[in-house]
């Protein structure tokens, strides 16, 4: 009974008298999501399968054209997961973007036009990589750190 009093008590201060901060907590936060429903882009097409065995697909596809799918199977011992898919949306400029993916044991490894390529490694750090991969650190039997000369 006195934790019931306690709240309505507390509630009510709480009312008459404003937070230091400046902040209410029992303002309604309802009203500063509504302009994102102005926006509002519906799903045309969905589907999920999850089967008993782990395996799975989905797919989704928007009305502004955005589409997503994905299959996945079980990998690996310790209950990972091997999935395959892929995206498709348009670019601001008007392109449209096709990326598709792997992801596995092997990292997540994904291609499509969209995603950057890095420029070529230069002739001289080229040249550097080479020469330690040819010439491998020597270890300090006793010590077993690496001996530069």
């Amino acid at each position: 009974m006195d934790t019931v009093v306690l709240a309505f008590v507390t509630s009510a201060l709480a009312q008459i008298y404003p937070s230091p901060l400046g902040i209410n907590p029992y303002a309604a936060v309802v009203p500063q999501y509504a302009p994102a429903l102005q926006n509002y882009i519906p799903i045309v097409r969905q589907a999920q399968d999850v089967r008993e065995d782990g395996t799975y697909d989905y797919a989704y596809e928007t009305a502004n054209g955005i589409a997503a799918e994905e299959h996945g199977v079980p990998a690996g011992p310790n209950g990972g997961t091997a999935a395959q898919g892929g995206y498709t949306y348009t670019s601001p400029e008007g392109q449209v973007v096709s990326i598709s993916y792997v992801a596995d044991e092997n990292g997540f490894r994904a291609v499509g036009d969209a995603i950057p390529t890095p420029p070529p490694i230069p002739p001289a750090i080229a040249r550097s990589l080479a020469y330690i991969a040819a010439h491998p650190q020597v270890v300090d039997p006793y010590t077993q750190q690496g001996l530069y000369y």
